[in-house]
């Protein structure tokens, strides 16, 4: 109630700058949709804010312009979904444990698309097939895969979890490879949407490779004022298959 209270005070109060520290990640989805609403009413009338959270998605879907830091030194600057997509390729790198790889590749799983069809999705429920390539560059136990579709503004509309030792496949010697593929059905809304893929270590939540943009895809149309999901009650649920 307190951080209720603060945002409450911070909105009404005039300045040139709001800065929310962590206030959006409480209090239940009704009170976040209004926060997220207020926010974006003040923003289009000028109001500027500085926005602390640890969610990506948070922060990518009120900003025009992301700078990702590393260490003090500029990693990168631009759009928010290309800086979301830099950001966790760096989360890659530093989380992950397992020592320097042999060459200058940063991932232990290296993640390949082999095909995706279609790129340009013109009717609902229209099915889309994106097949990937796993290899493992040293011996791995248990995989988890994660596939993400993401808009415009870097936001995750939908993520797949699957681990892989559950489609019979794992663990993997150095140099083995498996192809999958991920299947789902439109219900976006139209604009413009890139497809990530990530290989966890379920046990340690170990990030062993990353895909930023594996494929980008682009849903045909006028926009919509849905959002990215287009039809309520669906959302673009991924199913895998080897």
């Amino acid at each position: 109630m307190r951080s209720r209270l603060a945002f409450a005070s911070a909105i009404h109060c005039p300045g040139d700058l709001i800065i929310l520290d962590e206030t959006l990640s409480v209090g239940d989805l009704s009170f976040r949709m209004k926060c997220y609403g207020r926010i974006r009413d003040m923003r289009a009338s000028g109001q500027s804010f500085l926005i602390v959270s640890h969610s990506p998605d948070t922060l990518a879907s009120f900003s025009d312009r992301i700078i990702v830091l590393d260490s003090g030194r500029k990693l990168f600057d631009g759009k928010p979904q290309d800086a979301v997509i830099a950001y966790k390729e760096l989360r890659v790198r530093s989380d992950s444990d397992l020592g320097e790889p042999a060459d200058d590749s940063v991932d232990e799983v290296t993640i390949t698309l082999l095909e995706a069809t279609p790129k340009v999705l013109r009717r609902r429920g229209e099915a889309c097939r994106i097949r990937l390539k796993l290899a493992a560059r040293r011996p791995v136990g248990d995989l988890q895969l994660r596939i993400g579709i993401v808009d415009g503004r870097g936001v995750a509309v939908s993520v797949l979890h699957a681990s892989l030792t559950q489609l019979g496949l794992g663990p993997f010697a150095a140099g083995q490879a498996v192809e999958l593929t991920a299947r789902f059905e439109n219900w976006l809304a139209p604009g413009s949407f890139a497809v990530t893929a990530a290989v966890y270590c379920p046990e340690t939540e170990t990030p062993l490779g990353y895909v930023g943009r594996l494929t980008n895809l682009r849903v045909a149309g006028e926009p919509e004022p849905l959002g990215p999901v287009a039809a309520l009650g669906h959302e673009p649920r991924v199913e895998l298959s080897r």
